[in-house]
């Protein structure tokens, strides 16, 4: 009964603050930036697919809550990277995960990936753990 009792109490304290979406970048490696720009637009699709599916899954959160567009741009601050914008967006549940605190996950995982689940993906193991998840000011 003490057991069950602290169980409810622990699930209920986790309520999230409900916050705006956001607009972040992450980057891959040079290495890897050569095999993407290598991929064919219907390639670059799938990948843009996968990766937002092995983002979701590591958090864990639905998959609706990343949204990564076909698009990409070069990293005017590194040579031969490029940035992927990713949205992350909010929930009305105050008992979901809440967009900060995926941002700060996220951010968390990549710098870390040699000691995180990022790295045993094929395809979130190819982001710039130098880099991170960074909220794009634009």
């Amino acid at each position: 009964m003490f057991i069950l009792i602290n169980l409810i109490f622990i699930l209920e304290s986790h309520l999230y603050q409900i916050d705006d979406p956001v607009n972040s970048l992450v980057r891959l490696t040079p290495n890897d930036t050569l095999h993407f720009e290598s991929l064919s637009f219907d390639e670059k699709s799938i990948f843009f697919q996968n990766l937002t599916k092995q983002l979701a899954e590591i958090i864990p959160i639905p998959d609706n809550r990343i949204i990564i567009n076909d698009y990409y741009e070069k990293d005017p601050t590194a040579l031969n990277q490029i940035l992927i914008p990713i949205t992350i967006s909010n929930s009305n549940d105050v008992s979901a995960i809440n967009v900060s605190t995926i941002t700060n996950t996220l951010n968390t995982l990549i710098r870390n990936k040699g000691n995180t689940l990022i790295s045993k993906s094929n395809l979130t193991s190819m982001l710039d753990e130098s880099y991170g998840l960074k909220v794009d000011s634009k």
